[in-house]
């Protein structure tokens, strides 16, 4: 069945986790409909869905079966890679305006009389 890897791409990406994990549990889908499919040879993609679920209707039973503090440790993870992200831009953001303060000091303590903006008109 053609449709079947749209379903299995779109419970990739609905399940909130990553490596391993995730090819494990793609990989226990993919068993799980294919035994069902031998089983009962006649069945449509519709059936496959009303008897599994919808990608997010798979992604929310691993969610509600997976343990809290794994849960929690995943989101901490996530958490301290955006706060290190917004570090590192925040960073960027400073030196790019230290440098244009700075040239723009050195512009005017030329006294020629001319300043050079930089940036977007």
């Amino acid at each position: 069945m053609k449709e079947l890897k749209g379903y299995y791409r779109s419970i990739k990406r609905a399940l909130p986790v990553g490596g391993k994990l995730k090819c494990q549990l793609l990989e226990q889908t993919r068993q799980s409909v294919t035994e069902y499919l031998a089983e009962n040879p006649d069945v449509q993609y519709d059936d496959v869905v009303k008897h599994f679920g919808t990608p997010e209707e798979i992604a929310d039973a691993y969610i509600a079966e997976m343990a809290t503090p794994e849960m929690l440790s995943k989101f901490k993870i996530q958490k301290i890679v955006l706060i290190i992200l917004c570090i590192i831009a925040a960073t960027a953001l400073f030196i790019w305006g230290t440098a244009i303060v700075v040239t723009l000091i050195n512009e005017l303590s030329r006294g020629e009389g001319y300043v050079y903006i930089v940036g977007p008109s």
